[in-house]
């Protein structure tokens, strides 16, 4: 496995695309506009859920901005889209945007 850079990318070969990016096993994060996380609760709710993807390594939701941050490695975005849904019939994703 290629040497990873301080920025978690493999070999410096992380700067095309997210599509390329998720592809090539790169560290990527995430932030995901949400609708429906009410409290402290449902923010466990979705992290649990996030967490459980195989890949993400680290995920906070944020119950007062409606956003949660997660950092993964080979995800796609509409696998952590299905997680949050999942995680409950109030919680909606908006907007899936790759940093």
């Amino acid at each position: 496995m290629p040497a990873r850079d301080p920025l978690g990318r493999r070999g410096g070969d992380c700067a095309a695309g997210a599509n390329d990016n998720i592809e090539k096993g790169c560290i990527m994060n995430y932030t995901i506009k949400t609708q429906g996380i009410m409290c402290g609760h449902c923010e466990a709710k979705v992290e649990s859920a996030l967490l459980a993807v195989a890949g993400v390594t680290d995920a906070e939701a944020d119950h007062e901005t409606n956003v949660v941050t997660v950092e993964a490695e080979g995800v796609e975005p509409e696998q952590l889209k299905a997680a949050i849904e999942g995680a409950s019939d109030t919680y909606k994703v908006l907007e899936v945007a790759a940093q």
